[in-house]
């Protein structure tokens, strides 16, 4: 996927999240995930397969969820040695019909908290918060996905 495209669909995303620092996980017929960096208004992709493959999920109207882990500069509690681990924020959408439908919390801890491969449910991660997503405009993207 050209960066034009990359750029109209992570930046839509990103914008809602707090920090610089996420985890992109694809949960479609597979389970793939990506780590993204935002610093000033550089996007590095660990993975840029797995946004390959969110673009192509939401251009062909197929269904899954989408989940975004963001570490945030809040503290959940500090190691003997002094290190810092910070409080996760995680989200989640509905891929629906190529829009992203925002989950409420318990709806993302539903989707994140099972195994995507087993089905079967996992305790929910500690240090972590699980939020409501915010609407994400993806209409520049389709206007550029049908070029």
């Amino acid at each position: 996927m050209d960066s034009h495209k990359v750029r109209a669909l992570l930046d839509p995303l990103l914008d809602g999240a707090p920090g610089d620092l996420y985890i992109l996980t694809l949960l479609t017929s597979s389970s793939t995930y990506t780590c993204l960096r935002r610093h000033r208004d550089v996007l590095s992709i660990e993975h840029p397969e797995v946004v390959d493959a969110l673009g192509s999920a939401l251009l062909d109207g197929a269904s899954g969820t989408l989940v975004l882990r963001t570490f945030t500069d809040r503290t959940f509690h500090t190691r003997p040695d002094g290190r810092v681990v910070p409080l996760k924020s995680v989200c989640g959408w509905r891929l629906d019909q190529g829009g992203l439908r925002p989950l409420d919390g318990e709806g993302v801890l539903a989707a994140a908290g099972a195994d995507p491969v087993t089905g079967r449910w996992s305790e929910p991660e500690r240090g972590v918060e699980y939020a409501a997503a915010w609407p994400v405009d993806l209409a520049r993207f389709h206007a550029l996905g049908r070029r």
